[in-house]
């Protein structure tokens, strides 16, 4: 009797399919990403945020595989091409260097208020692994994702307004590789020479991602990311389904050794920051599964 109750439930739940089918199964799904960075601010002296991270567009594409014990429950993985990133903000009190024309050394630097507005677009290969049960149409997932880096790009631009000089504010565009731009005076990709202050200074109008860096080898972003992944799937058909899927990064995002803070510096060395940096994603997307 127990074991007919049993077989009508799983008869229900699953819709009148065969609840005892298993094995593999794979498809393809694409989507939007609504990324995000988390984790602290830079602050200035009175406790103030200087930094803001807010959510940015992208895409994710990729193949699905999928193993079946039964109709009901499983096991999936999916190898993921996402866009991730944020938006980036950054107000308040800063500094500028300028580098020597000839040596590349530093020359000088400038004490002001900076604004920095730009798109951070980082692109991994994502593998999510996930158990998931069927609910009918519902289809509820969850477990761990791991990304390797493979592009790291920004865009955007600086305004920074000196307090205390003859150099009137300017302007500076942001066009950042974070695999691949050199470091100091080398990241310069536009600029001119010019006179501060009686000194001969490369006077940037476009720079690279580590204009601003320290002399040691290494880039500011990890190349794995880890983290946990949920999901929620409606089947429209037997194949064709839609999804939401939130990612929250659990591992730093950024090495500590590149992530240079911006709101000052000490006896002219580049401070670093000790925190955690990591990446929160919302993803919706469309899927077939054959």
């Amino acid at each position: 009797m127990k074991k007919a109750l049993t077989f009508l439930l799983l008869m229900a739940i699953g819709g009148g399919s065969d609840a005892w089918a298993q094995g593999f199964s794979g498809g393809f799904r694409a989507g939007l990403n609504f990324n995000q960075f988390g984790g602290p601010s830079e602050q200035d002296n009175n406790g103030a945020d200087l930094e803001s991270f807010n959510f940015i567009t992208g895409f994710n594409i990729g193949a699905s595989f999928i193993y079946s014990f039964t109709d009901l429950v499983g096991v999936k993985a999916d190898l993921m091409y996402s866009q991730k990133g944020s938006e980036y903000v950054y107000d308040g009190a800063s500094y500028f260097v300028f580098y020597n024309p000839n040596t590349g050394n530093e020359t000088i630097t400038l004490t002001g208020t900076r604004r920095t507005d730009k798109n951070q677009i980082n692109t991994y290969i994502d593998l999510p692994v996930q158990a998931f049960v069927r609910l009918g149409k519902l289809e509820l997932s969850g477990g761990v994702n791991v990304g390797v880096l493979i592009s790291s790009l920004g865009s955007g631009g600086i305004r920074f307004t000196p307090s205390n000089s003859s150099v009137a504010p300017f302007s500076v565009t942001l066009d950042e590789n974070f695999l691949r731009d050199k470091r100091g005076n080398a990241s310069i990709k536009e600029g001119e020479s010019r006179m501060i202050d009686g000194r001969a200074v490369n006077f940037p109008t476009t720079i690279g991602a580590y204009y601003e860096a320290v002399a040691e080898d290494g880039k500011k972003f990890n190349r794995l990311d880890l983290g946990l992944v949920g999901e929620l799937s409606f089947f429209l058909s037997q194949g064709l389904y839609v999804s939401a899927r939130a990612n929250y990064g659990l591992s730093d995002i950024t090495n500590n050794e590149q992530d240079v803070a911006r709101a000052q510096r000490q006896s002219g060395q580049y401070q670093l920051r000790n925190d955690k940096d990591y990446n929160l994603s919302l993803q919706a997307g469309v899927g077939f599964r054959f």
